[in-house]
């Protein structure tokens, strides 16, 4: 029994088709264990059947959340192409957005800058007309004009001309960047902005007609610029662009170039015409001062400023202690001249007399048309002595002066009074009186003499 007992185990350890097998051919086993063999059998088989389909619906499971899933990948994927499309049009437009926006921006940038470089120059376009306003010569304005140009053109070169009336020769008065401008002049036919009467811009060499007044390269650009007032010309201003950042753009960039260009042109024409304004009031000014205080005939200063720059002298001779010389000078015969030769020779007497005074006397001397052909001269600082010897130079020069009209030729002679300042007198009528007197005892004395006061 023991060893019965010890078998079984070993017996268990085979499989139940095993063991159901070794019960049909093993006759010595008992019905009771094919039996049991046979049920457990079955319960296995029922169990590996109860698997098979938990696991064949494990399976249609799995294979149908296996499908949805992949389902919902291919969705998800083309869910995730579409937002990848979309966020690639989007950053595609935001480039070209950030682009144009970058454009924009220089755009921009770039109108700031030209805004703020107009708004320098308006600023000294003001000044520019505020100077010229207060200038009292043309030397002035010329100094002012090319200060200006050498701040609004410092890159490039020009010059001022002006035109000389009596020979039609247009004259460099004023430059700046090329000191071979300096003695520059030329026949006013030889620029072709002064024949045509307007601006003559010459942005390419080989395709625009250069001046014979210019030399000018291949690769720079000029400007003539008439100056005209009333349909006169008065003058023409140069401008030569030969900057390195105008041949840059010539070589580069032709459409900038042409902005550049005509961005020059512009300002400079605005200075231009300015100054041929200011210029042409300035002459205007002066012409009517001229005529407020000189004499038209003679030349010399008319009485009223005689008597307000005699007033000033004698001040500043008070002031100093210095001598003040007077001569008083009248034409001899003059009336007797003027029935003998008709009023028109008498004019151009007095007009060559009061030229060779003025051509004979100092800077600082003061020669005013006292009244007819009487004429009085203010000698500041001048000694009793110098006084009288300078009257002796004139008369001799009034002796031998001939004056040509009609193939006439005639000669006068004067007589002259000298007078000292404060020896002959403390005032202005006290000194004139003592050079009158001393005039007229000339002409009683034969004429054509110099006399001292008394």
């Amino acid at each position: 029994m023991k060893q019965d007992i010890s078998e079984e185990p070993a017996q268990e350890q085979y499989s139940l088709l095993e063991n159901l097998q070794r019960s049909f051919v093993d006759p010595s086993l008992s019905q009771d264990i094919l039996r049991k063999n046979g049920c457990a059998l079955a319960e296995e088989y029922t169990a590996i059947l109860q698997q098979l389909v938990q696991l064949a619906a494990f399976n249609e499971s799995t294979h149908h959340n296996l499908l949805n899933a992949d389902i919902k990948i291919q969705k998800q994927q083309e869910e995730l192409k579409e937002k990848n499309a979309r966020l690639e049009r989007e950053i595609a437009e935001h480039i070209i957005l950030r682009e144009q926006l970058t454009k924009t921006n220089n755009r921009l940038t770039q109108t700031i800058d030209t805004l703020t470089q107009r708004n320098v120059e308006m600023r000294i376009l003001q000044q520019l007309s505020e100077f010229l306003q207060a200038c009292e010569s043309e030397e002035e304005t010329v100094h002012v004009l090319i200060s200006t140009c050498r701040r609004l053109f410092s890159a490039e070169a020009g010059y001022l001309s002006l035109l000389d009336d009596a020979t039609k020769i247009l004259r460099v008065v004023g430059f700046w960047g090329d000191s071979s401008y300096k003695r520059l002049e030329f026949d006013q036919q030889q620029c072709w902005a002064v024949r045509r009467g307007k601006v003559h811009a010459v942005l390419d060499s080989q395709n625009t007609p250069i001046c014979p007044h210019l030399r000018i390269a291949t690769d720079e650009s000029s400007l003539c610029v008439p100056m005209t007032t009333h349909g006169q010309l008065i003058g023409m201003m140069h401008l030569l662009i030969c900057s390195e950042e105008a041949k840059r753009l010539k070589k580069t960039k032709p459409k900038e170039q042409t902005q550049f260009f005509e961005t020059k042109q512009r300002l400079f024409e605005s200075i231009a015409d300015r100054y041929a304004m200011s210029l042409t009031d300035l002459r205007l000014r002066e012409t009517l001062r001229v005529q407020a205080i000189r004499d038209p005939l003679t030349g010399l200063y008319n009485r009223r400023h005689m008597e307000a720059s005699f007033q000033r002298e004698i001040s500043r001779a008070r002031r100093h202690k210095q001598f003040l010389g007077v001569i008083m000078i009248d034409i001899d015969h003059f009336n007797v001249f003027n029935d003998t030769y008709g009023h028109e020779m008498g004019d151009k007497v007095l007009s060559e007399i009061g030229k060779f005074i003025l051509e004979n006397i100092r800077d600082e001397d003061i020669a005013c048309r006292y009244g007819g052909e009487e004429i009085i001269i203010i000698l500041p600082g001048a000694s009793l002595q110098n006084t009288e010897r300078r009257a002796e130079q004139l008369r001799q020069g009034i002796e031998s002066l001939a004056v040509k009209m009609y193939d006439e030729e005639h000669t006068v002679t004067a007589s002259l009074g000298v007078a000292l300042f404060p020896e002959h007198g403390t005032t202005i009528k006290g000194v004139i009186r003592a050079a009158d007197c001393a005039l007229y005892r000339a002409k009683e004395k034969g004429r054509n003499k110099v006399l001292v006061a008394a």
